[in-house]
């Protein structure tokens, strides 16, 4: 314990490991936690992803990734059964794969690009 004007400095006492730590601990504290869908819900994004898919549309999907949730605007692509992931492609050509259970929501822009 270091004191310095008053104040008492305990990183001085701890180890990098624990510092380390710390940090990883209040990064954990920034988390998001996953909303879990009802069986409506999925209904009304099954039913935007097919208007959206024979249309063109573009969709926003929100979608959780790495303890945070995320936003993608772009066209659906594809839909693959077997691995159950969604394909989008953005406006600037960069293709997603998002897993159907990871979507939060799906919202029609009702707008398409080429």
């Amino acid at each position: 314990m270091i004191r310095d004007r008053g104040r008492i400095k305990w990183t001085a006492m701890m180890l990098p490991e624990h510092v380390k730590l710390l940090r990883e601990w209040a990064k954990e504290d920034e988390w998001e936690g996953k909303n879990e869908l009802d069986g409506q819900m999925l209904e009304q994004m099954d039913a935007i992803v097919r208007k959206a898919q024979g249309n063109g549309e573009t969709v926003t999907v929100r979608y959780y990734e790495n303890h945070r949730y995320e936003k993608v605007t772009g066209r659906i692509d594809s839909f693959d059964i077997l691995s159950k992931c969604l394909q989008i492609k953005d406006e600037q050509g960069r293709t997603y794969s998002i897993s159907i259970a990871l979507i939060d929501c799906i919202e029609s822009n009702r707008s398409s690009f080429a």
